[in-house]
């Protein structure tokens, strides 16, 4: 089937519309249907055809209740069975797409359906992320913080993550993978463990500004704090 949508440009030259489908496939990790994918590209005023990709539609939630976490995808619940992600590089902390297939086809194979990148290793590339929308493979992002106070409250450091996620926004967006955004590393276990005063575990940086910057940018993604 085709669908089509008609784009109008805003005023920051951006292009923009709604496509309103009924009935279509929706994406699944491979552990609980197919990772259905779905081919788009753009038109513009009788340009050739610029291919946007795959584009998979799914619904992530994050489920609190009673103080609990869960994720339930497409209105189900999906119990994740997950490993923590290391780069495959480590001097180019990126690696090629047929090294990054050959690792995560293996891990499918192995029932894992969640791919945890902690805040102590580095943002990956367009090639994983893809590869995880078309395995099936939820992606567990956190930002790159862990284990230490951060100065939240100090506008340079403030732009500089501004500026660093300003780079991530756009790549995550694009992807059904992306399951859940977690705003630090074990930030709230270290101060446990140092014995600080629970008042001190929840810092704005992570319970307020980043988890507003997460709602802006990726609606629909849900936000752990720590």
């Amino acid at each position: 089937q085709r669908h089509e949508a008609e784009l109008t440009r805003g005023d920051a030259g951006e292009w923009q519309g709604e496509l309103h489908i009924e009935g279509i496939e929706p994406w699944w990790p491979h552990t609980h249907g197919r990772p259905a994918l779905h081919a788009a590209e753009l038109r513009v005023d009788g340009a050739p055809p610029v291919p946007l990709g795959a584009v998979g539609f799914r619904q992530v939630e994050a489920d609190t209740t009673d103080g609990g976490f869960g994720l339930r995808l497409n209105g189900e619940p999906v119990f994740a069975r997950g490993v923590c992600w290391v780069p495959l590089d480590t001097l180019r902390l990126h690696a090629e797409p047929a090294q990054y297939r050959e690792v995560l086809t293996r891990l499918r194979e192995a029932g894992v359906n969640m791919v945890r990148v902690g805040g102590t290793m580095a943002y990956e590339d367009d090639a994983f992320f893809a590869l995880c929308d078309e395995l099936g493979m939820l992606v567990w992002q956190e930002l790159m913080f862990a284990n230490m106070d951060y100065p939240g409250d100090d506008a340079g450091f403030r732009a500089e993550v501004d500026a660093e996620l300003a780079g991530q926004w756009p790549r995550w967006r694009r992807h059904a993978c992306m399951a859940v955004v977690c705003g630090n590393s074990e930030g709230e276990q270290q101060a446990a463990m140092w014995g600080a005063a629970r008042e001190h575990w929840q810092p704005p940086l992570f319970h307020q500004q980043l988890a507003e910057a997460v709602a802006a940018e990726l609606p629909g993604v849900p936000y752990w704090p720590s």
